[in-house]
């Protein structure tokens, strides 16, 4: 029994100083997820960079017509986007981060909820890899997932600013009433879809065909939103999110009858950005609006 009892304490000496040095290691990784965030918060891309190995890889995962697909973004390109122009407030709350340590290799799994001008964007789900050298910890990759359901307001418990993370990463948000209040799940939630610069969105929901593609000689998206319905579709508007973390729009709410369409212009002000996405968003209508 005695023989027992000192087993156990002597492991127990050895595993101590073990244990310890991991949550020292765990709270090393954080710290410097952190700094990022905080950069990336500040739009000062030095601190951002200090975190970062030069050859960091940032993979966007996410469905096109029902298709899984990822796309893969060099880390100077967003960088250069977040450097290059002041741009809207952003924000990323945080929760739930799991760390796995194994000697010098480090995996970082978060949840999170992204603001613009604190309002929701998205959410989804983050993953880092460190490796530790003789600097300490770099992030050498990272990895998302981005949805525009079911994100919930405040759910983050970290955010930058307070010690914690925020990345940016685009996108919009879901509709918004005359006074600027969020509600999720309405008709004017994005698909979470980006393209490229080149392409042309042409896409209908709930109704509203939304035809846009950027135009580089007047630095503006282009397009048209119509009414495919034989109803009319009350306060319609149009958004449009930049890679950047920048929101264009929404224009101005406009009653489209059955068949109507209406021309959408939104000007980027000569702002970079790699990819884009845009939706219609459409109230209910009123009883008033249902008899005209």
């Amino acid at each position: 029994m005695h023989a027992r009892l000192l087993t156990c304490f002597a492991a127990s000496l050895v595993l101590a100083p073990t244990l310890t040095a991991q949550r020292h290691h765990e709270e090393d990784v954080l710290d410097v997820i952190a700094v990022m965030f905080e950069g990336l918060a500040q739009r000062d891309t030095a601190k951002m960079r200090s975190t970062l190995e030069p050859g960091t890889r940032l993979v966007q995962t996410f469905s096109r017509e029902g298709q899984a697909e990822y796309r893969v973004v060099p880390i100077n390109d967003l960088l250069a986007n977040i450097g290059n122009q002041e741009g809207p407030a952003i924000e990323e709350r945080y929760r739930d981060p799991k760390v796995r340590v194994h000697d010098n290799l480090a995996t970082v799994w978060i949840s999170y909820t992204f603001y613009v001008n604190e309002e929701i964007s998205h959410c989804g789900e983050d993953t880092f890899q460190l490796a530790r050298g003789a600097e300490g910890w770099k992030i050498i990759a990272i990895a998302d997932t981005q949805r525009r359901v079911g994100c919930e307001e405040g759910a983050g418990e970290h955010a930058s600013g307070e010690g914690a993370g925020e990345h940016a990463r685009t996108e919009g948000r879901g509709e918004h009433d005359e006074d600027g209040e969020h509600h999720r799940g309405e008709e004017g939630e994005e698909s979470g879809e980006y393209i490229g610069a080149a392409e042309t969105w042409d896409k209908t929901r709930k109704g509203a065909r939304l035809i846009l593609s950027f135009d580089p000689a007047s630095h503006a998206f282009v397009g048209t939103v119509e009414n495919t319905t034989d109803a009319t579709l009350c306060a319609v508007r149009v958004e449009v999110h930049l890679s950047s973390g920048t929101e264009l729009g929404p224009t101005e709410r406009i009653d489209l009858l059955a068949g109507e369409q209406t021309t959408v212009e939104l000007a980027t002000d000569g702002e970079a950005f790699e990819t884009w996405t845009a939706h219609p968003e459409v109230a209910p209508c009123t009883s008033m609006q249902r008899r005209a």
